[in-house]
């Protein structure tokens, strides 16, 4: 009995210790397995950021809070918006109004694009670093992560991590990315490719379903929070995408109804959970703008697919002359991705997956044509597919060359599976793929943008001379200055009578001189009537100061050398008021209620 005891023991030391051996064999094999799979994506990710800083961040970074990465106007309203958010917050304030801009009426934000995910995401950033240099880093990790995500999703499609690679970049720094890089709502683009990837990994049975639904229905919610348009577009292109799978994936119909399902209820989720936004856009839906852009401009240009546009440093510049316009650049793939496109067509026709990448791409080329076809600069006339649809709500809405963005992400996925299956002439392959990359590397220079930011906002100068919330006017106007800029960087310490043009009080375009400001940046030659009214506004709108920005500030197209100070100067002298010229701008104290900024410290 004790020699019984004695084996029974000492082999239950023996099977524990093979039970344990093997869990930490097992263990240690799962440990080194995701270490090498963690090292690649870092050293991947960390490649993109490399990229990304070499395009989007010299010399932006140096100038972290008075430079900005994009071009003209529209980057100021996204700076503007990354504070509005979180300064809602703190104050108790609605972030669906705001008398912050367009003072002292305001204006409703319900259908302006205001980026609230992002605000918030980033709102550390934003009250750490201010909303300019949030601005920038998020200009500079969004292509990272659009890449990044589309990594993931086609190295899972290609089980190659270089073919995962290639077509995340030529995702993440497409030349719609770069086309679009004044505008966050469009160029954070990154949820997308990880929907996708969300997609397939639950089809193949790799994550629970209650996983799959609540992950997609945040993300679809965060995009609608981004950009409502690339929000209306994804749910139709994938919609698209799963009656094409239907007629060609027969076999696998029940999955995909399945799948169906699923993602419409992700989608029902999605709605519920942006549900005041939505509320408040419909109770404003008389405020939504018309067509700002018109759709027959902004359509992709079938010359342009091949043909550069100015961002583009092959080629770009020589074609400037032809009258290509920068936007275009979202039209442009290039011969060699072209090629790469054809020769996947020509081997993987036969499979039904390639059928299925053919056809969408097909279909995102095609509607991004708009409602008519565009040579060069004429409209054919020929009326397109995408004239069944512009008329419609909403999804009306969407201008046609921004659909160009699916057409991207399938070109990457197609070249993934191009990369991951070339066997033969792999020197010639792979040369054609490194001259499609450069064919579509953009020049550096359109990405950086000067707000000319005088020392008197900088510094904080303003806080001196200033009454705290007043309502102030800035010179040059609206989208001719960096106003919304200078607010969002002294954290909203006044109220601006101006801003973002795309939905300005009545009261601002009835009255004559603002209207004229509004669409110029000039009232030199303004007559006796027109001062007569601007003087009319400054008092119904009880601005307090008037601030001329001296310098290189007037933003126009081709002209950084307009001097406000005489553009402005016969509305400006009806004001009866003394200009104090200090620390980079010119001062008009309307109030008499304001002290007057002390003489020894005027420049």
């Amino acid at each position: 009995m004790a020699k019984l005891a004695y084996i029974l023991y000492n082999n239950i030391f023996l099977y524990s210790g093979l039970i344990i051996a093997n869990l930490y064999y097992r263990l240690n094999l799962f440990i080194t397995t995701m270490s090498k799979i963690v090292n690649r994506n870092l050293a991947v990710f960390f490649l993109y950021c490399l990229i990304s800083i070499g395009y989007f961040g010299f010399p932006t970074l140096a100038h972290i809070q008075t430079r900005y990465v994009g071009m003209g106007f529209d980057p100021l309203y996204f700076i503007w918006c990354l504070y509005w958010l979180p300064h809602a917050l703190i104050h108790h304030l609605s972030f669906f109004f705001t008398r912050y801009m367009w003072a002292p009426q305001g204006i409703s934000l319900s259908w302006a694009n205001q980026i609230p995910a992002l605000s918030f995401i980033f709102s550390p950033l934003t009250l750490l670093f201010g909303p300019i240099a949030a601005n920038n880093l998020i200009a500079i990790i969004s292509p990272v992560l659009s890449s990044f995500f589309a990594y993931i999703l086609i190295k899972y499609l290609t089980k190659s991590s270089l073919a995962g690679f290639i077509g995340g970049y030529l995702y993440g720094f497409s030349p719609y990315t770069f086309a679009f890089n004044a505008d966050m709502n469009l160029y954070f683009i990154c949820l997308i490719p990880l929907i996708a990837y969300l997609f397939f990994l639950k089809d193949d049975g790799k994550i629970k379903t209650v996983t799959y639904i609540i992950t997609t229905s945040v993300l679809a919610a965060a995009e609608f929070l981004i950009s409502p348009e690339i929000f209306a577009t994804m749910i139709f292109f994938g919609c698209l995408s799963i009656i094409v799978s239907l007629f060609l994936f027969t076999d696998e119909r029940i999955k995909l109804y399945k799948m169906l399902y699923y993602s419409a209820l992700s989608l029902i989720i999605s709605f519920i959970l942006i549900s005041p936004f939505i509320y408040n856009m419909l109770i404003t839906i008389n405020n939504i703008p018309g067509y700002i852009m018109p759709p027959d401009t902004y359509s992709v240009n079938l010359i342009n697919i091949i043909i550069p546009a100015p961002i583009i440093f092959f080629g770009g510049a020589f074609f400037v002359k032809y009258g290509f316009r920068l936007f275009q650049t979202a039209s442009y793939i290039g011969i060699p991705l072209i090629v790469i496109v054809i020769l996947y067509a020509i081997k993987e026709w036969k499979n039904k997956s390639g059928q299925f990448l053919i056809i969408m791409l097909s279909i995102g080329l095609v509607f991004s044509f708009g409602p008519y076809l565009h040579i060069m600069a004429a409209n054919t006339n020929i009326p397109m597919p995408w004239f069944l649809f512009y008329k419609l709500p909403f999804i009306g809405k969407a201008l046609p060359l921004r659909l160009m963005l699916y057409s991207y992400l399938i070109i990457a996925v197609i070249t993934g599976f191009f990369v991951a299956n070339i066997n033969k002439n792999k020197l010639l392959n792979y040369l054609l793929i490194i001259i499609a990359i450069f064919f579509i590397i953009p020049t550096q220079f359109y990405f950086d943008g000067n707000t000319h930011m005088p020392p008197f906002f900088q510094n904080g100068y303003y806080k001196r001379y200033i009454k705290k919330n007043s309502n102030v006017l800035i010179l040059p106007f609206s989208n001719f200055g960096y106003s919304l800029a200078y607010q969002a960087y002294s954290r909203f310490y006044f109220r601006l009578a101006g801003g973002y043009p795309v939905s300005v009080p009545e009261s601002y375009v009835k009255n004559r001189a603002v209207n004229i400001l509004l669409n110029s940046p000039n009232l030199k030659d303004a007559d006796k009537a027109i001062a007569d009214s601007f003087s009319r506004f400054i008092i119904s709108h009880n601005i307090s100061d008037v601030i001329v920005v001296r310098g290189k500030s007037a933003y126009q197209p081709g002209n950084d050398n307009l001097h406000p100070y005489k553009s402005y100067k016969s509305i400006l002298g009806a004001l009866n008021v003394k200009p104090v010229k200090i620390y980079g701008v010119i001062l008009y104290k309307i109030s008499h209620n304001h002290s007057r900024p002390k003489q020894n410290m005027l420049k």
